[in-house]
């Protein structure tokens, strides 16, 4: 028998419908044997996989689901036991298959390679089903990958459309899917997955992160996988963890850093950081984003087809200055006079005096409103803080998340 050649990564916590996603993807798939499932179950004492547990196909790290970490954290775990397969495959816990969905994927990618792809990632927002009202309600129609907006803490949120025309082959996208990513198994040394990610900024990240290694992302033109999107009925961890807001708060903070949101340049991340293949910038230019403007191109909304990388070095000239502003430009953060601060028992009160908001600042924030004049550039607060407290943990993180805060209140704006 062949050595199993899909490594398939699939972070689980407490999913009910766990034993139906394994049952149909080992059950349609045209070779079970070339899959290398590796379930990562934060489970609860009641939850079973019946006879499903002793498939030669899955491996299950078992946890209990009170020492989870959340999603990015046990994808990573994950990721810590592949063992060179040709393929690699992450998943969610909540899917069902078509038949032949493997070898379909594997023809697809090698189809790409052989167009001239070098590092061809098939992706994409899945089409929905319904595990209640399966397999009658799992939608008919092709989903493509585009984005919709940026969120107040500065993530790019992507949402799914529908073509006019049914594609005919696989279709270039600006972005990537952590629910759906098939790629050559190089992709888990390439782009591992942060461990310190929560959710939100996880497909961004990753996304900016592997462009810049050199991938380039696809949506299949037929549907082989579905996904469940409602999380009726689902615990999430952010459910049973009193710390997940602070994780959150963590994670996002470490992606500003990583994409250098709000202007404040971006750092490397410890083995978790950009590419060396392309520049952020390029891929700015590529996607229709600017990260310092929080700014999406008109033509990036309106799903038009995406500069292909082997054409980048004219792209700038297409897009007739559609992006605003680079990775190199220096922001400067400015207070909107509408907001006053003061400082009320030992702690700095910002207000509007016109909406009555209001907001708390500690010390290290409120540190950063006095240094916002008007004059100095992100690099430049930085700097001065630097030059205070030296190398201390976190004066990075501390920026970034409150440049972002404040922005999202309307207290400054670049």
């Amino acid at each position: 028998m062949n050595s199993p050649d899909i490594f398939i990564s699939i972070a689980a916590y407490r999913e009910f419908d766990l034993p139906a996603t394994l049952a149909s993807l080992l059950s349609m798939a045209d070779t079970p044997s070339r899959l290398r499932v590796c379930v990562y179950w934060q489970r609860a004492p009641e939850d079973s996989l019946g006879d499903l547990a002793d498939s030669p196909q899955l491996e299950i790290l078992d946890v209990p689901y009170q020492q989870s970490r959340g999603v990015c954290w046990a994808r990573n775990r994950i990721q810590q036991q592949y063992r060179g397969e040709r393929y690699f495959l992450q998943l969610d816990g909540h899917h069902r298959f078509a038949p032949g969905w493997d070898s379909a994927l594997v023809t697809m990618l090698e189809g790409l390679r052989g167009s001239g792809v070098q590092r061809p990632v098939l992706t994409t927002y899945l089409p929905a089903f319904d595990p209640e009202n399966d397999p009658a309600a799992r939608s008919p129609e092709i989903w493509l990958l585009g984005a919709d907006r940026f969120d107040d803490s500065g993530v790019v949120f992507m949402r799914p459309y529908i073509p006019v025309e049914p594609p005919e082959a696989p279709v270039p996208t600006r972005f990537w899917s952590a629910h759906f990513s098939f790629s050559d198994g190089a992709f888990v040394h390439d782009v591992p997955i942060d461990p310190n990610g929560y959710f939100h900024g996880e497909e961004i990240g990753t996304c900016v992160r592997a462009w810049t290694s050199g991938y380039d992302f696809f949506c299949p033109h037929r549907t082989l996988v579905w996904h469940e999107y409602s999380r009726k009925g689902r615990r999430c961890h952010w459910d049973d963890h009193s710390d997940w807001s602070a994780r959150n708060e963590a994670a996002l903070a470490r992606y500003r850093a990583l994409v250098g949101v709000d202007g404040v340049a971006p750092i490397d991340l410890d083995g978790y950081g950009l590419g060396t293949a392309r520049s952020l910038a390029d891929y700015e230019q590529f996607a229709g984003l600017c990260f310092a403007d929080r700014y999406i191109a008109p033509e990036t909304l309106a799903h038009a087809p995406p500069t292909l990388p082997d054409c980048l070095q004219d792209a700038g000239a297409r897009s007739g200055g559609v992006l605003r502003a680079t990775a190199d430009t220096p922001r400067i953060p400015q207070r909107d006079p509408r907001w006053s601060e003061e400082q009320l028992e030992g702690e700095w009160v910002l207000y509007n005096e016109d909406t009555t908001r209001a907001c708390y600042l500690n010390d290290s924030a409120a540190l950063i409103w006095q240094l916002i004049d008007g004059e100095r550039s992100t690099g430049e607060i930085r700097a001065l803080l630097e030059g205070a407290y030296g190398e201390a943990v976190g004066i990075y993180e501390d920026l970034t998340l409150v440049l972002s805060q404040l922005r999202s209140q309307g207290a400054i704006r670049f």
